[in-house]
């Protein structure tokens, strides 16, 4: 019984009161100010709510700001707890996974074969346009210009 409470109380320690509760404390000190820790779940009840939520509503095309609807949560903690003279911009490199799609897109269609031989198509195909370019760049015909 007694090696049951200690390996429990280890357990609680360990999830609980030790490194979170002390993380969090640390971070209060040096003016971190977010939502507090909170055991298995964390922010995922309030991350589902704002995702439905963001899900219900059109996403504009004519609109840069896409970040709500698609980063619900990290576009509410960036309102919430960023200061006011501070503004806060980044982006997501969507580019390497659309080319994925793309080229999984092509390859099941154009060519029935898997994902994987449709990347390996599209990646000679890339490496054909950089050499290429590089002749093009490279060879001079007299009298184009």
């Amino acid at each position: 019984m007694a090696l049951q409470t200690a390996c429990a109380w280890k357990i609680l320690n360990w999830a609980w009161l030790n490194d979170p509760k002390k993380l969090e404390k640390f971070l209060r000190q040096l003016g971190f100010f977010g939502n507090s820790y909170t055991l298995i779940h964390g922010d995922m009840k309030e991350m589902a709510m704002m995702t439905t939520l963001a899900i219900s509503k059109p996403i504009s095309l004519l609109s840069d700001d896409n970040v709500p609807p698609i980063l619900p949560l990290d576009h509410h903690i960036i309102n919430k707890y960023a200061s006011n003279e501070e503004s806060i911009m980044f982006e997501v490199d969507m580019w390497p996974q659309i080319q994925n799609l793309r080229a999984d897109v092509i390859s099941r269609t154009a060519f029935g074969c898997t994902h994987r031989d449709g990347s390996r198509i599209f990646e000679i195909l890339k490496e054909q346009i950089h050499l290429f370019t590089e002749v093009y760049h490279l060879h001079h015909i007299p009298g184009w210009r």
